[in-house]
């Protein structure tokens, strides 16, 4: 259904015919969590949204946009197993009176209350078993997550596999048997780049690369000045048709 409003709107008068369409498909992201990224309900998922992305391809060709338009196709993150029982349990270390824990999951923002700063860092800082926490000041310079007002000041990063967990939060009935939200640099956590169009170099690899360059990319496309990002075209540009 998706798929066939985007092709509506090229039946459009010229004027009003957008340039640049976007399609969100949710099908592989919740088979994941739900099934585990291995399973044979997450390969279903993938084989419906490839027919999706086909029956696109197909609609644009009917159109004469054949060759015409170039395509990127990319996922916010990647999907590890969980395990239902791979669990660091907070509530043994902070109280409600203590601290708010703001999420818990593959990693963890919590907030200690005021005059109680010193005994939740005592409870939570460090390397612990299946997991690591950090002031939100002196998170790892990679993560690039240390300044914005609403981080919490403490954050936990599970070990893969691993989620935390507190009873201030309401659990699922039914546990994720697929997660994301790891260390990024876990290959689990890596998502898929796929790039086609008269833009492109056919054949061409790409190392990997932040996701944050597919803005640039996006802007050079449309021809448009992008906004200041984190992007570097310069990821990209090799598979660039020059």
């Amino acid at each position: 259904a998706r798929v066939d409003v985007l092709l509506s709107w090229l039946e459009l008068p010229d004027a009003e015919r957008p340039r640049f369409f976007t399609l969100y498909f949710d099908l592989v992201d919740t088979a994941g969590h739900r099934y585990g990224p291995d399973s044979l309900e997450t390969n279903a998922a993938i084989a419906e949204t490839d027919a999706a992305i086909g029956r696109l391809v197909a609609g644009l060709n009917a159109h004469g946009y054949g060759g015409r338009v170039n395509f990127v196709i990319a996922a916010d993150h990647g999907m590890a197993p969980q395990a239902a029982d791979a669990i660091i349990e907070l509530d043994p270390r902070i109280t409600p009176q203590q601290a708010d824990v703001i999420w818990d999951g593959p990693f963890a923002g919590i907030q200690p209350l005021t005059g109680q700063e010193a005994a939740v860092e005592q409870a939570l800082l460090g390397r612990s078993e299946h997991g690591q926490c950090w002031r939100k000041t002196e998170l790892p310079a990679r993560f690039d997550y240390s300044t914005h007002r609403r981080i919490p000041g403490i954050i936990c990063l599970a070990d893969l596999g691993w989620r935390y967990r507190s009873t201030q939060l309401p659990q699922y009935s039914t546990p994720a048997q697929g997660n994301h939200g790891w260390d990024p640099e876990a290959p689990e956590m890596a998502a898929v780049f796929i790039a086609s169009g008269p833009a492109f170099r056919q054949g061409a690899t790409l190392p990997t690369f932040e996701n944050v360059s597919v803005y640039p990319l996006l802007a050079r496309l449309v021809g448009i000045t992008p906004e200041a990002n984190q992007g570097n075209i310069a990821d990209v540009e090799p598979a660039l048709v020059q």
